[in-house]
């Protein structure tokens, strides 16, 4: 075996120390809130998107220092290169979020912070990111196909739903409130679940699915695990931006609360390259919780300015 197979197959180990897939972090983070009184950051990797994403970086991490050392045999001994690996992954231009994943893996696997870095990772700004997913929409060669992604497009538009949410999404999951418009059952990241708002202008998205499934029963998929009926297979949403749809979900639900009367009074100030846009606090908050997200910033940032 290559040094470098050894060393990065040690990394990787170390990695596989803090293992937690199959648990559950959002009980860990309740477990530590009772156990300190406060909360504690939860440490261990409960995602296997995470795992796979630390492991690539390790592996970045490890043909890097033999390139630079070949007598380098151990992650004890590849701890000094860090850093010099931080600068590597600046000077050669990539981004901050490209730069700040890549380090935090190699972190990660050392049970170090970003704080024992010598030079702190790069911010990330929204002003910065040049790439976005609108406008390249994979463009289905069947006309059917076409219609059933319009179709997905304005149902997501009007649930909110993330991709694994729609993984997860039954029959059952979809029923009228008490004002009479529908509210979605989601199952989302982190062990969050709950009933959801829709869109009150896009209920006949959510209507006109209903009914493209109850008319197709085959296009629904089965739980392998449990047996149970599902709404969605995999194949209908992959090439779906669903991202981009949610965001019109939240500027949907901005509107319709703002025009209902709900704000609070009390306002949100954007910084940065958004100075000057103001939002009501109180009605981000509902958007926030329909999102099944807790951070008002994260509402504005990723959503609402999307």
């Amino acid at each position: 075996m290559s040094r470098k197979s050894n060393l990065r197959h040690e990394l990787i180990q170390c990695l596989r120390a803090q293992d937690r897939r199959g648990e559950s972090k959002f009980d860990a983070k309740q477990e530590a809130k009772a156990a300190g009184g406060k909360y504690e950051q939860v440490t261990g990797i409960y995602s296997t998107s995470t795992f796979n994403t630390y492991s690539r970086s390790v592996a970045d991490f490890a043909e890097y220092v033999v390139e630079r050392d070949r007598y380098c045999r151990s992650a004890e001994d590849a701890r000094q290169y860090i850093d010099d690996y931080h600068a590597h992954l600046m000077d050669k231009g990539y981004s901050a979020w490209t730069v700040r994943t890549r380090v935090m893996g190699v972190l990660r696997a050392y049970g170090l912070r970003a704080r024992d870095l010598v030079r702190p990772l790069p911010a990330r700004r929204t002003a910065d990111i040049t790439r976005t997913d609108r406008g390249k929409e994979y463009t289905y060669k069947s006309s059917e196909r076409r219609s059933h992604a319009e179709r997905i497009r304005r149902f997501v538009q009007a649930t909110g739903c993330r991709k694994g949410e729609l993984m997860r999404l039954r029959p059952e999951d979809i029923r009228k409130g008490s004002d009479g418009y529908y509210e979605v059952y989601r199952r989302g990241k982190g062990g969050i679940k709950g009933w959801r708002p829709t869109v009150k202008a896009l209920q006949d998205a959510i209507d006109d699915m209903l009914s493209y499934k109850n008319q197709n029963p085959a296009s629904m998929s089965m739980d392998k695990n449990n047996g149970e009926k599902r709404l969605f297979s995999r194949a209908e949403y992959d090439r779906i931006n669903v991202h981009a749809y949610r965001g019109d979900y939240a500027k949907a639900l901005y509107a319709e609360y703002c025009s209902e009367g709900r704000g609070s009074g009390v306002m949100y100030y954007c910084r940065g390259a958004r100075r000057g846009e103001v939002y009501d606090r109180g009605v981000l908050s509902l958007v926030s919780e329909a999102l099944a997200h807790h951070r008002v910033d994260v509402v504005v940032a990723h959503y609402l300015i999307w």
